[in-house]
């Protein structure tokens, strides 16, 4: 059986420019939400984000199509920041109901963080988790898709642990838990981002958990 060819290594060239294109593409998406946040989704012109970004029109077509794709490319390459915080919140926490507090402060933190993002998801109509797919694109949706899995397992290791009751479906608990915090979110945008959002995140658990308790 003759064995298979060994991978084409990248020339140095390449490397650079793989290099290069990311570099290009992060500073873009960095400028282009200067300018969202500035002007709003419909005011945003693909000009205006080239010339924030440095770049000329041309090169800015050369990675995305249309606004519509760069504002979903920032919400998609802001999963990873989001991700890891999430993971580094939750490292060695063996209690899933400190886990349950650290994954609901942490998402507020990171709402606070790009609180005005999220505000443009408002303002194109965006009101529930259906509206992810699409006003932010499929990927966006795959990614919050990503994070309620998370949470059913959070929830179900607190089940395991008795610690969360045991007769109502983990998926149930999962749409009150991230329904509750999508509505304090909502009421924080609506505020106009006023005050700390991470604030409302041990009296939104401890309500949770009053009717989530097992007994």
């Amino acid at each position: 059986m003759r064995a298979a060819a060994p991978a084409k290594k990248r020339s140095v060239r390449e490397s650079v420019r793989e290099g290069t294109r990311g570099a290009y593409r992060e500073a873009i998406l960095s400028a282009a939400e200067r300018v969202f946040v500035r002007a709003g989704y419909y005011e945003t012109r693909m000009a205006e984000v080239a010339r924030e970004a440095g770049v000329g029109v041309g090169t800015l077509y050369n990675y995305f199509e249309s606004k519509e794709q760069v504002f979903s490319a920032m919400l998609d390459a802001q999963h990873e920041q989001f991700w890891q915080g999430l993971e580094r919140a939750i490292e060695g926490e063996d209690d899933p109901v400190a886990c349950l507090r650290h994954l609901v402060v942490t998402t507020f933190e990171h709402l606070e963080q790009h609180g005005a993002l999220f505000a443009i998801l408002m303002e194109r109509g965006g009101v529930g988790e259906c509206d992810m797919e699409r006003l932010a694109g499929v990927d966006v949706a795959k990614h919050y898709e990503q994070f309620l899995d998370l949470l059913e397992k959070t929830i179900r290791a607190a089940v395991r642990g008795k610690q969360i009751r045991a007769d109502v479906d983990s998926r149930l608990l999962v749409a009150m838990l991230s329904g509750a915090m999508n509505g304090a979110t909502y009421s924080w945008l609506k505020r106009g981002r006023r005050g700390r959002l991470s604030s409302n995140a041990d009296e939104l658990l401890s309500l949770f958990m009053q009717g989530a308790r097992a007994s």
